[in-house]
């Protein structure tokens, strides 16, 4: 009897072992997918995204991981051909012109470090379980964007870590006296359009996952409804990427039952939040300005049914237009303005200012990374539910386009699953062979 128990005692004191080494590896592995998405620029930690970078290059040159990854697959050779290209793009605007405005080759530059970051955790991915490599990239991912709204929600209920996050942790912050932005700060300061980018591809990839499940996880409904509750701090272009990633979840026709449940639980959650939301404005005007400026596009389409919000009406009337010949054909070589140091010639949208600094041949080449990424990823995917991810990711892109510059984060964001589902592809055909 006694020995029974001394056993059963062991093989408990050996399962809590497990799920503790787990569970530091979970919180290990989700901070260094927060630090590599969102590159917070800590004073104590300088140069670390240089490092991360340097490390998943060097890690490329394991022959194994090299192998299965499929990192000299013909298509990967072809999206490194493609940024090396880029960059000599890049570079005739300036030397055309005789402006000297080289500062979009830094972005280039930026593509190649996110590059070997995200190769970086797939290679810890790969080393926790390669099998599940695609499924666990999601699923960390949407924790690193679980974290980055907790900062949120902290900064707000505690104003002055805020303040000692910003000014004693973080290098450099910018700083807006803007009242609707009271809310707009995480993990690396101020929170726009990049966070906002983000979040958008963050409810598309959190979609996945719950359409993927056969049954109801309220862990994942709750990270949803998180990264949800973000969007509406970081950016109002958010909405679109909630309505994608909504329209993911229930994109699995099959289990009408757990659509069924999964409305009533959604439904539930947000009347709570918005009558929650009503309280908060009702007792503080910081809630109350928020509120307004969050939902006021909401408002105005469904209520008044007429859009007058400033920065709507502001980005269709003066940030589209139409350049002339030369520009279209060579752009002006400007990235930014020489005398403000703002965005050349006063235009947020991405497309925009693509064509401003290199004309329609910068456009096609620069946009071609991403369209190439998505396309082989999309064409080389067997699940119907991944090719709606990927499909739903290339519109996101394209309306994220028309209000600001985002093609950087998504090829960042899509590169990791292209590289995944190369191995896929590659694994299934040698074990197919193999079974032959």
């Amino acid at each position: 009897m006694f020995y029974k128990s001394h056993r059963d005692w062991k093989f408990t004191e050996m399962q809590f072992k497990l799920k503790y080494k787990k569970t530091i590896i979970d919180m290990l592995v989700t901070i260094l997918l927060t630090l590599c998405i969102f590159a917070p620029e800590i004073r104590f930690l300088p140069y670390y995204t240089w490092i991360l970078s340097l490390i998943g290059c060097c890690i490329c040159l394991k022959r194994q991981f090299r192998s299965y990854i499929g990192f000299l697959n013909k298509s990967n050779i072809y999206f490194w051909l493609h940024i090396l290209l880029a960059m000599i793009i890049v570079l005739i605007p300036p030397l055309v012109h005789q402006t000297n405005d080289y500062s979009y080759l830094i972005i280039i530059f930026g593509i190649v470090t996110t590059s070997f970051r995200s190769i970086l955790l797939i290679y810890i991915l790969y080393r926790i379980d390669r099998k599940k490599i695609f499924e666990n990239y999601c699923f960390f991912f949407i924790k690193g964007c679980c974290v980055y709204v907790l900062f949120t929600l902290i900064f707000i209920c505690f104003p002055k870590f805020k303040d000692f996050w910003c000014t004693d942790v973080l290098t450099s912050v910018y700083e807006t006296d803007y009242y609707y932005y009271i809310f707009r700060y995480s993990l690396n300061g101020f929170a726009g359009f990049s966070a906002a980018s983000i979040m958008s591809f963050g409810c598309i990839i959190s979609g996945y996952i719950i359409a993927n499940e056969k049954k109801l996880n309220i862990y994942h409904i709750v990270q949803f409804i998180l990264i949800i509750t973000g969007c509406f701090f970081y950016g109002r272009i958010t909405i679109f990427g909630i309505i994608l990633g909504m329209l993911l979840v229930f994109s699995q026709k099959s289990n009408a039952y757990k659509n069924f449940k999964l409305i009533l639980i959604i439904m539930t959650i947000f009347m709570m939040l918005i009558l929650l939301l009503n309280y908060l404005a009702s007792i503080s005007d910081e809630f109350f300005y928020w509120r307004k400026w969050a939902f006021a596009i909401l408002d105005q389409v469904f209520v008044k049914h007429n859009v007058t919000d400033y920065s709507v009406v502001h980005m269709f009337e003066d940030m589209y237009f139409l350049p002339d010949v030369k520009t279209l054909i060579l752009g002006d070589g400007y990235y930014t303005d020489p005398f403000t140091g703002k965005y050349y010639m006063s235009t947020d949208v991405g497309f925009m200012r693509v064509i401003l600094y290199g004309g329609g041949g910068c456009i096609c080449i620069l946009f071609g990374m991403l369209i190439f990424l998505i396309y082989k990823t999309y064409v080389r995917t067997e699940s119907k539910l991944r090719k709606r991810l990927f499909i739903f990711t290339a519109v996101l892109w394209m309306i994220l386009e028309m209000k600001g510059e985002s093609y950087q984060r998504i090829i960042m964001l899509v590169y990791p699953l292209f590289l995944v589902t190369l191995s896929e592809v590659k694994n299934y055909c040698i074990n197919f062979k193999q079974g032959e």
